[in-house]
C-alpha cells in the first residue's frame, strides 16, 4: 500500500510539473505572439503615418511646419494612428507636440524627427532621464551665460526646455505615486 502511495504521488507530481511546464511554455509562446502583433501594429501605423506625412508636405522641402503638421494630425484617423503607437494626443497638445517632436527647433519637422520622436514618447520614461534633461538644460543655460551670449531667443528656448522637462518630471513623479498607491 506504502509503495501504491509513493508510486501515485510521484506520478502525480511528475503529470503536475509537466503540466506546469507546458502552460509556462504556451505563456511565453502567447506573449511572443502578442510582442509580435503589436509589433506589425506599430510597424502598419507608422507606414500609413509616413505616407500621410510625405502628402501633408505641400512645400516640398521634406519636412512639415506647423500648420502642414496640424492639417495632417487632424484628418480622419490620424490621431487615432497616434494613440495606436502609443501616443494618445487631443487636438488642443498638437502645437506642444510639434514643439517636443523638433528637435533642431527650426520650426521644420522631417520625417525622421516626426518617427524617432514618436519613438521615444512611446518608450517609459524614467526619473534619471529626466534628471539628466535637466541637468543638460542648466549646463547649456551656465555654458551660453559663461561664453557672453545672451541673446533673448536663446533665453527664450531654454526657458521653454527648462520648464517642459519640469513640467515631464512632475508628471512622472505624479505616475509614480498613483502607480505606488495601486
Amino acid at each position: 500500500l506504502t509503495y501504491m502511495l509513493i508510486a501515485n504521488f510521484t506520478l502525480f507530481s511528475m503529470i503536475t510539473g509537466l503540466m506546469a511546464d507546458k502552460m509556462k511554455a504556451a505563456k511565453k509562446n502567447q506573449e511572443e505572439a502578442q510582442q509580435a502583433d503589436a509589433k506589425q501594429r506599430y510597424e502598419n501605423i507608422m507606414g500609413h503615418l509616413k505616407e500621410i506625412f510625405i502628402q501633408g508636405d505641400t512645400s516640398g522641402d521634406k519636412g512639415l511646419d506647423y500648420d502642414e503638421f496640424r492639417t495632417i494630425l487632424l484628418k480622419d484617423g490620424v490621431l487615432a494612428d497616434l494613440e495606436g503607437c502609443g501616443v494618445p494626443v487631443a487636438e488642443n497638445e498638437l502645437k506642444s507636440l510639434f514643439e517636443c517632436l523638433d528637435m533642431d527647433m527650426d520650426e521644420n519637422l522631417t520625417w525622421e524627427e516626426f518617427a524617432n520622436g514618436l519613438f521615444q514618447i512611446t518608450n517609459s520614461v524614467a526619473s534619471k532621464d529626466i534628471m539628466w534633461l535637466e541637468g543638460s538644460v542648466l549646463k547649456l543655460d551656465k555654458s551660453l551665460k559663461k561664453a557672453g551670449v545672451d541673446e533673448p531667443r536663446f533665453d527664450i528656448k531654454l526657458d521653454r526646455l527648462h520648464s517642459r522637462a519640469s513640467l515631464i518630471q512632475q508628471r512622472v513623479l505624479q505616475m509614480e505615486h498613483e502607480m505606488s498607491e495601486i
